[in-house]
């Protein structure tokens, strides 16, 4: 994977249909139990690890996000030769040529979630027939969609710690370089410290409390000019400093969804 003694910057073979659909199936064999099928972070092994708070399991970066998106090939060839983190070395599993292949498709993958329409020929720009045909069908109308592209809710910290504290917290949007998002249920008459990295946006699902100095409450029914207290914005400062949280109710819990911007 080096040139000149530094990551190859191009594929060493000459790229062909046939090795993208041999890099498919090999990604699929190898790499989509841990890192999802489109790439997403989210394979079987994966979300059975969180679920069970596995504590040395390190979750997989979705392969479109940037960390990955700027390594240069040949780093990439390393990484399935030699293993990182949790990650074992394939260099015995997988001929060289093969991860070649593997990589090709990796490339189309993170190709086709970053495309824009500078990725279309000039001359294709009005043609629907040709930008529909650059739609994944097999992937958009897979009859086994849930069991392929499901998110499965992942704990942001140890559920004990959590329950002990009075609230509990999930990732349900995740693995995706725009936006991701968390559900976060504070437990009847409790309240908590949130801290966040970056600014995020509140939208109340159930109950009431006091969101800091705020009052917020999920509405039964909003009438037409009606305000409700159930958006909120929490800037950037604010969620790093902290925000506190408190469930108002002795019987219902607190729900709310907490929905942050790319590379939050």
């Amino acid at each position: 994977g080096r040139s000149d003694g530094k990551p190859a910057l191009e594929f060493p073979l000459p790229v062909s249909a046939e090795m993208m659909q041999r890099g498919r199936q090999r990604y699929d064999v190898f790499c989509a139990t841990c890192h999802g099928l489109a790439g997403d972070g989210d394979g079987i092994t994966s979300q059975l690890a969180f679920g069970r708070e596995e504590p040395k399991w390190v979750r997989p970066l979705a392969l479109n996000q940037a960390p990955v998106l700027q390594q240069p090939v040949g780093q990439l060839f390393q990484t399935i030769s030699d293993g990182i983190r949790t990650m074992p070395s394939y260099r015995v599993q997988i001929p060289v040529e093969d991860r070649w292949a593997i990589l090709l498709y990796v490339r189309a993958l993170q190709r086709s979630r970053n495309a824009t329409m500078k990725d279309v020929p000039e001359e294709h720009h009005n043609d629907i027939d040709y930008l529909i045909e650059m739609i994944d069908w097999e992937l958009n109308t897979d009859p086994h969609f849930y069991e392929n592209r499901f998110l499965s809710p992942v704990p942001v910290a140890p559920l004990k710690e959590m329950k002990a504290s009075g609230y509990e917290e999930y990732h349900v949007v995740y693995n995706s370089p725009y936006f991701s998002a968390t559900e976060l249920t504070v437990f009847p008459g409790k309240t908590i410290t949130i801290c966040d990295k970056d600014a995020y946006g509140v939208i109340v699902l159930q109950g009431r409390g006091n969101f800091g100095v705020v009052e917020i409450e999920s509405p039964a029914m909003i009438r037409f000019g009606q305000m409700t207290g159930d958006e909120l914005f929490v800037s950037y400062k604010a969620a790093r400093e902290g925000i506190s949280i408190k469930n108002t109710s002795q019987f219902d819990d607190l729900v709310m969804l907490k929905h942050f911007g790319p590379n939050a």
